[in-house]
């Protein structure tokens, strides 16, 4: 992979974790203060909420630090290696956590019956998605598994 390729995406990692960070600090607070005000029988569930939608972006920047990580890993030629099974796992574990809060909330939320339908497809495509990518995860996984086998393997006919 090109060095400006890696760049490239390094650079957009940092916009997303810049982004992520914004979400934590202001947009998120500020949805669940105004979710409290327009809807007085759920604001109870304002600091619950808020502390939970913030685990799951914390799960979002494991994963991002976790590419990163990665990256230096393909940088270095290197990402053929046992060393690099490990942050695909957290990734993965970052992810399952990130749907196992969403799951949680749409449980709840669904049990209470104060789901608004913008509620209702966010939680829905968060877990949808979530699962999708835990799924891609551990099928990269497999591949980079093969893939350091052949290089051993190969390194052993050269």
């Amino acid at each position: 992979m090109h060095s400006r390729t890696i760049l490239a995406l390094r650079a957009a990692l940092a916009a997303v974790l810049a982004g992520t960070l914004v979400t934590q600090g202001l947009v998120i607070p500020l949805l669940a203060a105004e979710t409290a005000r327009d809807y007085p029988e759920v604001a109870s569930l304002r600091w619950p909420y808020t502390v939970l939608a913030i685990a799951v972006v914390v799960c979002v920047q494991v994963a991002i630090v976790c590419i990163w990580r990665l990256l230096g890993f393909v940088r270095s030629g290197t990402i053929f290696s046992p060393r690099a099974f490990v942050w695909v796992d957290r990734i993965t574990w970052a992810v399952l956590v990130a749907v196992a809060i969403l799951t949680g909330m749409f449980v709840h939320l669904s049990a209470i019956h104060a789901m608004p339908p913008a509620v209702f497809l966010f939680l829905t495509g968060g877990i949808v998605c979530g699962l999708a990518l835990a799924l891609l995860m551990a099928v990269m996984r497999a591949l980079l598994v093969r893939a350091t086998q052949l290089e051993e393997d190969l390194k052993e006919v050269i």
